[in-house]
Formats: C-alpha cells, structure tokens, sequence
C-alpha cells in the first residue's frame, strides 16, 4: 500500500498541510469540513478535532471493515452518532 518514495511521501505531506493553512473555516462551527482532499485520502484512517481547554474530542474513523459502511462526518452528525458534538 505504501509505495511512495521518501520524496513523494514529503511533497504529499506539503501539500496537505498547505491545505490545512489555506482553510478558512471555523472548528468551533465547522466540524470536520477542513477533511477534504487532499487531507482526506487513501490512506487516511482517522481524523481528530480537540480543545483541551473546553473539553472537546471529536473524531472520526476511516479504517472499514468488510461489510461495513462508511459515514461521513456530516452524516453522522445528522444520524446523531454519539462521540461528535458540534
């Protein structure tokens, strides 16, 4: 699964954390919006969102398991799934 060079691995990584920078959004209102390409990916397995400071961990799983489906963050949100609040 892993077959990128050291070199392409780095350069992936400068370009998602440039995305992360470019992002304007709000955490506090906008769980989970920042985790779009090229964040979200293939290789991506889970994604957290904290605030020590109010209590607040959020995240998210993207490891599937055979037979199951996967939910998107703002599905969840909607399903009311228990470990994300807003």
């Amino acid at each position: 699964m892993l077959t990128s060079t050291f070199e392409e691995a780095a350069e992936n990584s400068r370009v998602r954390r440039e995305a992360l920078i470019k992002w304007r959004g709000s955490f506090a209102l906008d769980s989970f919006a920042w985790l779009v390409p090229p964040v979200l990916n293939a290789c991506t397995r889970i994604a957290v969102e904290m605030c020590p400071a109010r209590g607040v961990l959020r995240l998210v799983g993207y490891e599937l398991a055979a037979g199951l489906v996967q939910v998107l963050p703002e599905d969840a949100l909607k399903l009311g799934i228990t470990g994300l609040h807003r």
